[in-house]
């Protein structure tokens, strides 16, 4: 991953809003979803971030970046 903690965070954020937010408006469109989900390989995406946070190698993320209705369920902010 390259990029400041802080943009890979809104990265990982963004898809989970695409992917989650809008599943289940359009079956075809459904289909461009799960599509993105494999092209981004969403659970080595994961894997990789919770390594980057156990491991303290994460740069600090600028308390600008999260905002207070950042939901607890995208624990890669947190």
């Amino acid at each position: 991953m390259v990029g400041s903690a802080g943009d890979v965070c809104k990265t990982r954020s963004g898809l989970e809003v695409l992917l989650n937010g809008f599943k289940g408006l359009d079956p075809q469109f459904d289909i461009t979803l799960e599509n993105l989900a494999d092209a981004a390989d969403i659970e080595d995406f994961d894997r990789v971030l919770k390594v980057w946070i156990d491991s303290g190698h994460r740069p600090d993320i600028s308390p600008k970046d999260i905002h207070s209705n950042t939901p607890q369920s995208h624990w890669w902010w947190f």
